[in-house]
């Protein structure tokens, strides 16, 4: 039976044991810690060194009035062939609606094309109408300079469009399309509308769009019938449409 020293609850080997095991395990938080600490410089979140530096203002369209506490996303054009985007950076415009987004050079040593998308509550998403969000390029030698690049927000506004009709022509369909600052409204519940008046030559029917507040939207419809007008939804309001044709 091996015996331990006073003052010791443990055997010697015991004791030796669990003082191997501590250097172990603090050796490993070590490592740990040091690993993070790289891995996150690769990924561009550390931006201790050289860095590309985005900064701008976020504005509310048409009016030009700053848009505070919206979320800010960089985003880097990872695979040109297949269009991946990846987001890599966010940041809060503050009460000017001023942003600024680091990211580290060392996570795009070549530059690349980059795009900024800004959401918050209560405005168009500019992640789904992506032709209000311009993308631009970085080189290397801009890292440590800031890069100027000013955004502008729509407040969402709402259409509801009834178009009537009598005398079509059965299994002819009609087009509708709606959409504001020659931007389609893309998004996967908005699509341009096809109608197509099956077995009958009446035609009644709503729809329901989202578009861009206090700016000019086009209405469109082709096929048998033709039509185009243009009308102004106050932005968080709902206006209702009758298209006779």
């Amino acid at each position: 039976m091996q015996g331990t020293e006073p003052g010791l609850p443990f055997p010697h080997h015991q004791v030796n044991y669990l003082w191997r095991m501590r250097r172990i395990l603090l050796l490993t938080a070590l490592l740990t810690t040091l690993f993070a600490c790289k891995k996150s410089t690769i990924a561009g979140d550390d931006c201790a060194g050289n860095c590309y530096i985005i900064t701008g203002t976020l504005l509310d369209t048409p009016f030009q009035r700053p848009v505070a506490g919206a979320r800010v996303t960089l985003n880097h054009l990872t695979n040109p062939a297949n269009g991946t985007w990846i987001g890599i950076r966010t940041a809060t415009t503050d009460e000017a609606g001023t942003y600024t987004l680091r990211y580290d050079l060392s996570a795009a040593p070549n530059g690349g094309t980059f795009m900024v998308i800004p959401y918050k509550i209560g405005y168009l998403d500019n992640a789904v109408h992506a032709g209000l969000s311009q993308t631009f390029g970085l080189a290397p030698a801009q890292a440590n300079n800031p890069v100027r690049h000013d955004i502008t927000m729509y407040r969402a506004a709402y259409l509801k469009v009834r178009l009537t009709a009598s005398a079509l022509t059965p299994f002819a369909p009609l087009s509708f399309r709606a959409h504001y600052l020659n931007h389609p409204l893309v998004s996967p519940m908005q699509t341009t509308r096809i109608l197509d008046p099956q077995f009958t030559s009446v035609l009644d029917t709503t729809l329901h769009w989202t578009t861009g507040g206090n700016v000019r939207t086009f209405l469109e419809v082709s096929g048998q019938r033709t039509y185009r007008d243009t009308v102004i939804v106050p932005a968080d309001s709902v206006r209702e449409w009758h298209i006779a044709l």
